[in-house]
């Protein structure tokens, strides 16, 4: 192998640890966004996901040169890419800003919050009273688009501070803990007399869901049953 063979190979690897980097930073990006969203429809870069698992693959066609070298391998090949790189530009301008609503207070470092949390035992009980209120009595978590920084407006509050909070209290993030709440109201509406005229997709919007998926997904993680599932198990006149 020449030099320029070595370059080639070594270009290739540092692809895909860059590649393989990026994963981490996405997983990272969507551990985030259930953080501090309820609802996370359009904002886990899932299509950036998707990308980077094709220039993986990319990568090892490229390396190993799966395709003869034929006119007709090389133009497939070409339309794959262009189509690609057409659909790249198509899902970029389609993705909105993730956290555009996001005050600075989110930005504030860590050694500043563990100030601020230190010995206040009785304060973040407060604190935590204060967010059930929200969500018992107030029902929050029927906007489908309620986000920490909302809680944190109300509460007066940093966002990152309620976002360790709530991980404290209840051992779930924001949008596990208001999801929480949800698929309750839906249970209870779903076995409702009052309600049975109502679809059940009606009934998920009605708990604060915002898309037929979302609801369907989040349901079945909370209770192991779709929610035709949940009312064919139960009397729904009872």
């Amino acid at each position: 192998m020449d030099f320029l063979d070595i370059l080639v190979n070594l270009s290739y690897l540092f692809s895909v640890f860059y590649c393989i980097l990026i994963l981490k930073h996405i997983k990272k990006h969507q551990e985030t966004v259930n953080d501090y969203y309820s609802n996370s429809n359009g904002k886990l870069l899932k299509w950036a996901k998707f990308v980077i698992w094709y220039l993986l693959i990319y990568l090892f066609v490229m390396t190993f040169w799966l395709f003869d070298d034929s006119f007709l391998s090389n133009a497939i090949f070409s339309l794959f890419n262009v189509i690609f790189i057409f659909w790249i530009g198509i899902a970029g301008i389609k993705q909105t800003i993730v956290f555009e609503n996001i005050d600075e207070s989110i930005k504030r470092d860590d050694k500043k919050i563990k100030e601020t949390n230190k010995n206040q035992l009785e304060k973040d009980n407060n604190n935590f009273e204060s967010i059930i209120k929200l969500m018992e009595e107030e029902k929050v978590f029927l906007h489908s688009n309620i986000s920490l920084v909302d809680f944190s407006r109300r509460l007066s509050l940093s966002p990152r501070y309620l976002s360790e909070l709530i991980k404290r209290k209840t051992e779930n993030n924001f949008s596990q803990f208001v999801n929480h709440y949800r698929v309750e109201e839906a249970k209870t509406l779903l076995l409702s007399p009052e309600k049975k005229n109502l679809s059940i997709i009606a009934i998920g919007y009605d708990s604060g869901f915002s898309s037929k998926a979302s609801f369907y997904k989040v349901f079945k993680e909370f209770t192991s049953f779709t929610p035709l599932q949940f009312i064919q198990n139960n009397n729904r006149t009872k």
